[in-house]
This record gives structure tokens, sequence and C-alpha cells, in this order.
């Protein structure tokens, strides 16, 4: 039998929130302490959102505001003053070699993150816990996965970058 990481659904919504609160509480000043942290939750939430399996169909009804992402991005650029822009490229699996460069921005990437975090967040208080579920999912799969995956990369090497 496979070892869950998440074992139901409030650990799974405790998780989400401390990812929320570690990317945007600006109390906590050890740099290097919050960064680890969020790329070690957010490894966390990868894993558990392959666990995550809705008991019931997503309900069309269901409206949810979205995060301010203005005021997100702020929060988001006084908490980590060092991420910026890094490079990636146009095309990963084609033009082997003989591809072009694009640039990511860290603070952008996370903003997507967590304002669709935020959002599942707010479905959760909807009678029917698996619409939130489906949120997550759908929104993993269909608009956050590429980013978080170039936000996680670009951690790896900036930590990297920090040691030597």
């Amino acid at each position: 039998m496979a070892q869950h990481l998440v074992s139901d659904n409030a650990a799974l919504f405790d998780l989400i929130d401390k990812i929320v609160s570690l990317a945007t509480d600006l109390g906590e000043s050890d740099q290097d302490y919050v960064e680890a942290m969020l790329m070690a939750q957010l490894d966390s939430l990868v894993v558990a959102i392959y666990q995550v399996t809705p008991q019931s169909d997503p309900s069309p009804d269901l409206l949810v505001d979205e995060a301010d992402t203005k005021a997100l991005r702020s929060v988001l650029s006084q908490r980590f003053p060092r991420w910026g822009t890094y490079n990636t490229v146009m095309s990963i699996t084609d033009d082997m070699g003989d591809t072009d460069l694009a640039l990511g921005n860290a603070i952008d990437d996370l903003t997507d993150i967590i304002s669709e975090l935020l959002v599942v967040r707010a479905a959760r208080g909807d009678p029917n816990e698996s619409q939130a579920e489906w949120m997550l999912i759908d929104g993993y799969y269909n608009f956050w996965r590429g980013p978080l995956r170039s936000l996680q990369l670009f951690l790896h090497y900036l930590e990297i970058e920090t040691q030597d």
C-alpha cells in the first residue's frame, strides 16, 4: 500500500495555509529559512496533489473571488527582495541545442501560485469540499504547474549560487 504524504483534506489545507503564510508573512526575517521552507512546502504540495481524488464532480455554480494579484505581488516583492528574473528556454523539447532564451520572473511565478491557492482556500468553505479539491487539481494542471516548476528550478540555482 502506498504511503500518503497528506492523509486527509485537513492536512492538505493545512499545507496550503502554511505555504500562503510563509509567502506572505512579512514578520519572519530569516530569508534563507523562509526560502528553504517555502521550497520544501511547495515540493510537498506537488506530491499531495497527485494523491487528491475528489469525491464528487465539480460544481459549475461555485463562484469564488479571485485574489488581488497587484496587492499580492507587492507583498511578495517585499517578502522576497532578491528574487527577480531568470533565464529559461522557449522550447525544452524541440530545437535541441538551438532554442531561444526567454525571461522568467520568480515573483510573477509565486504570485500565480499563491493567488490560485487563495482561491482554493476560499472554495473550501463550500459545503462540498470536493469543489476546492477540483479547483486545486485544475489550477495545478492547467495554470500554475509550469510556473511552479520554473520557480523550483530558479530557487535551486539561487541556493547553489549563494553557497559559493
